[in-house]
């Protein structure tokens, strides 16, 4: 019988550290969020990485699901091998940059024939890499507490940090805060020690930033519930950038929400204010905070230069507009506190 799968998922192997780690073992750690939802047998799964210089998504296996264990959110894969690149719109390279996992809309997965691709590599002859045992029994479930991601090698590390630019990624470094982006609408920077419920992917994707001025460049916001006063100032700042009112939190969200989607722009360094975020280069980001820029890094902030001492006028912003407007109008952003003093 002719293999039928609908419902296409993208999985970044970097959650699991290298896609090998994925195919050795047919049982598969669900991340939090839709999949741990929504997932189910005959699902299709793109264990699928982005490819930021080619700008495409490289496919490196391609799986069936065969049995799935929601409360412990696991499932059973059956994995093939593939080697074959995927080419998104412009606007469909945001999913792929900012979501380490999200399912295929319908016409995306056509468009890129995904059945076709899972027919060849499950039809008959194809070999499988994983056969699991129809009595296989899940694993016990991953404790949510787990203090051996901070301390694993940069490769392994779990991929859900956040850098400047809203690209998620992986580091050793936790940050000063925390964010979510469980409501693709409402991206928020959440306090690390509030107390959440962290079993419910609906409502809670745990992210992190190195400080809050990376969460603002990212395109997040303060949260509401956790962070109230400091969602007050930057809610007040915002409108005063405005010179208008602002009808609530989702006019709020969906100013975010339009800036992330729009192209930086460049800028003056001299009308910038503490707490911006420029790219000088690919790879140099840099916070402007009390006369000096800041180079970010995976690990924290390097290498300082003083403003006065720097040769370039202008360059481009990271920080969208809203929290340029909002920084611009007196929010006290919080800076890590390896530089917070100016050093």
């Amino acid at each position: 019988m002719p293999l039928t799968i609908s419902t296409f998922w993208r999985l970044d192997p970097a959650d699991y550290g290298r896609p090998g780690a994925v195919l050795e073992n047919a049982a598969l750690e669900l991340p939090e969020g839709r999949i741990s939802r929504d997932l189910a047998t005959h699902h299709g799964i793109a264990l699928a990485s982005w490819d930021s210089v080619d700008l495409v998504g490289r496919v490196h296996a391609l799986g069936v699901v065969t049995h799935v264990d929601k409360p412990r959110r696991l499932a059973t894969v059956d994995w093939r091998r593939a080697e074959f690149t995927l080419v998104p719109s412009p606007q469909g390279r945001q999913q792929w940059i900012h979501r380490p996992c999200f399912k295929f809309d319908d016409r995306v997965a056509e468009g890129y024939n995904l059945a076709r691709h899972f027919s060849d590599r499950f039809s008959a002859g194809a070999t499988a890499l994983q056969r699991p045992d129809s009595a296989w029994s899940p694993p016990p479930r991953v404790s949510e507490h787990r203090p051996e991601l901070e301390t694993r090698t940069h490769s392994e590390s779990r991929r859900n940090r956040v850098a400047p630019t809203g690209e998620i990624i992986a580091s050793r470094t936790r940050g000063i805060f925390m964010g979510n982006r469980a409501d693709g609408s409402r991206w928020l920077i959440c306090e690390l020690d509030f107390p959440r419920n962290l079993k419910e992917p609906r409502k809670y994707e745990k992210l992190f930033f190195f400080d809050e001025a990376v969460a603002l460049a990212a395109g997040h916001r303060p949260c509401f519930t956790c962070r109230r006063d400091r969602y007050r100032d930057y809610f007040a700042a915002v409108q005063s950038a405005l010179e208008r009112p602002i009808e609530g939190a989702n006019e709020l969200d969906g100013l975010l929400r339009a800036a992330r989607q729009k192209p930086p722009v460049t800028a003056l360094l001299e009308t910038l204010p503490d707490g911006t975020f420029i790219r000088l280069a690919p790879d140099d980001i840099r916070l402007i905070w009390k006369g000096q820029l800041h180079r970010w890094t995976t690990t924290g902030y390097t290498e300082s230069i003083a403003l006065i001492d720097f040769d370039v006028d202008e360059a481009e912003v990271l920080t969208p507009a809203p929290s340029l407007g909002a920084l611009r109008h007196g929010y006290p952003v919080v800076a890590h506190p390896s530089i917070a003093e100016g050093n």
